[in-house]
């Protein structure tokens, strides 16, 4: 019989959907060490915690969506970067955890800080 996924049923594709739980695993354990690296440049630590928890929830989310819904997965995490995001950095912007027009000017004006402390 003719499959448009090329012949391949639920039970083949499990050892790749595992790797690719190993690999997201490999992912984040890097993303961390390396945000543990900045500390040494930018002020205060208590930052890297909420970057770290931020990247976790995406990545959770992306994983899990992958796993299941594979076309789901990319909507998904940008989804749950902008409202990890919001609610981490301009929590009192928001309407019942939804981001308002307010969320996204708080965020241009953050960036625009960020930029500036860059830019020494």
């Amino acid at each position: 019989m003719l499959r448009a996924d090329g012949g391949q049923t639920r039970a083949d594709l499990a050892p790749r959907r595992r790797s690719s739980w190993v690999d997201l695993a490999l992912v984040v354990v890097a993303l961390v060490l390396l945000l543990r690296g900045f500390g040494a440049v930018v002020e205060g630590s208590e930052w890297w915690l909420t970057g770290t928890l931020v990247m976790l929830l995406t990545a959770a989310t992306c994983g899990m969506l992958h796993t299941f819904a594979v076309r789901m997965a990319t909507p998904a995490g940008l989804l749950a970067v902008l409202l990890s995001s919001t609610w981490v950095f301009v929590p009192g912007t928001t309407v019942v955890g939804i981001p308002t027009p307010d969320t996204f000017r708080e965020m241009y004006g953050l960036l625009g800080d960020a930029g500036g402390v860059i830019s020494g």
